[in-house]
């Protein structure tokens, strides 16, 4: 696997989602190790302004969820947790079909997602 093909990054913009992301994906690496250790997995807040080298991109779906909920000052952003690590060159390029997919890496984000939403809902791991 190429190094762009073993490298994940789990990145949001509130403190402390990106802690307990931080905390299962330890979970992840202890009890799936065959899983986890395929890849290089990077944890990131990005807490700063839109579009800046600390803050959130707006280049993506997820920009309108962060962002556009702000409706006066008043108003915090949204939270939003990403996972970028597909693991294939072809994305978002006119070669980018199914048969490049990386179920290996989507199933990472959704163990870890997955983890997060039903630590949110009821309060366990």
């Amino acid at each position: 696997m190429d190094e762009m093909a073993s490298n994940l990054t789990l990145f949001g913009n509130y403190q402390s989602d990106v802690d307990q992301v931080r905390n299962i994906v330890s979970l992840l690496e202890s009890e799936r190790p065959e899983l986890a250790s395929n890849y290089t997995i990077n944890i990131r807040t990005l807490d700063g302004p839109k579009n800046t080298a600390t803050g959130m991109p707006y280049n993506s779906d997820h920009g309108p969820f962060v962002y556009d909920t702000v409706q006066d000052d008043n108003d915090k952003p949204g939270h939003a947790l990403v996972c970028y690590g597909s693991g294939s060159h072809e994305y978002h390029t006119y070669a980018d079909d199914m048969t490049r997919f990386n179920e290996e890496s989507l199933a990472i984000s959704s163990i870890v997602y997955g983890t997060y939403a039903r630590y949110l809902a009821w309060g366990e791991v």
